[in-house]
């Protein structure tokens, strides 16, 4: 099996596709590759132009999330481009490998002067519901776990108000994505 991750720093340079591929490895009784395609500063616009690395890594899997560079004010990408772009992704992806199954991701709080340049950030993130259920896509929504954390936690494990610790993401994200990938019984 192989795993596309797709998105921008939080996946390019997140540090948890190794422990993701090891969980899900155990819990499927397979080997399964994850491919980290994620772009440090990117957003959706540059995900639909570099789709074809997506389709060419032949994916059984992909894990989509653009939504914390669109929402930045800098990058201006309006909320209706960046549903545009999601549509897009998702209907080239299946336009080249139709069995490929998809999911689109909200990751983890932003804070601090980055959490400012990001004032709608989780209407972003909001958006991912009702466009996964329009698309027919899967979604993981992680904001959940991030926010069982206490403040002072949160912000030890994303100290720079926007990258988490790889270590910490891996503990907090990996059985969550594990679990909507290959159920519930399975806890990475």
């Amino acid at each position: 099996m192989r795993v596309v991750t797709y998105g921008t720093s939080l996946t390019a340079r997140g540090g948890w596709q190794d422990e993701l591929a090891a969980a899900l490895s155990r819990c499927l009784a397979t080997k399964v590759d994850v491919v980290n395609l994620g772009k440090s500063g990117a957003a959706s616009d540059w995900g639909v132009q570099a789709i074809g690395s997506v389709t060419a890594a032949a994916p059984d899997i992909v894990l989509i999330e653009f939504s914390v560079n669109d929402a930045a004010l800098h990058r201006g990408v309006g909320f209706a481009q960046s549903q545009a772009n999601i549509r897009t992704m998702v209907s080239e992806i299946r336009k080249a490998r139709p069995q490929t199954r998809i999911y689109l991701m909200m990751m983890s709080p932003v804070s601090g002067w980055r959490g400012l340049l990001r004032p709608y950030l989780n209407d972003y993130y909001d958006s991912y519901g009702p466009l996964s259920r329009e698309l027919n896509v899967g979604v993981i929504d992680l904001r959940p776990a991030w926010n069982m954390l206490s403040e002072e936690e949160r912000n030890s494990a994303i100290p720079d108000g926007a990258h988490p610790d790889p270590a910490v993401a891996s503990k907090i994200q990996v059985p969550r994505i594990v679990q909507s990938i290959a159920g519930p019984s399975c806890e990475g």
